[in-house]
């Protein structure tokens, strides 16, 4: 989806979008929420700057997803531990074992 509106960061926006990804003060005080990271992320990514990447809106778009799945993966784990009362660090391993060992080996 194209858009109208480019992105050039200056290098002072750039350090305050890079203080809020890193747990910055939010403006009003405390932690900024993850929402906020996620599209001060986007806004360094997508910076047309000297400084910046320029990554195009389809590449932005393809890590959004990527995150998005491995959110949804990260809650299947957890009704998956919570179906078997199990950990959930046992439900992420389990399938690493088996690639490693074997089923015999992971069960």
């Amino acid at each position: 989806m194209p858009t109208a509106h480019g992105v050039n960061l200056t290098p002072a926006e750039r350090t305050r979008r890079r203080a809020r990804i890193a747990g910055g003060k939010a403006p009003a005080g405390g932690k900024a929420p993850a929402a906020a990271q996620r599209r001060a992320r986007l806004l360094l990514k997508a910076d047309h700057g000297p400084a910046g990447p320029a990554w195009t809106e389809a590449w932005i778009a393809e890590a959004w997803i990527a995150e998005a799945w491995i959110a949804e993966a990260w809650i299947a784990e957890a009704r998956i531990a919570e179906a078997l009362e199990i950990d959930e660090r046992t439900v992420a391993r389990a399938p690493a074992r088996w690639a490693v060992v074997g089923l015999d080996g992971a069960v």
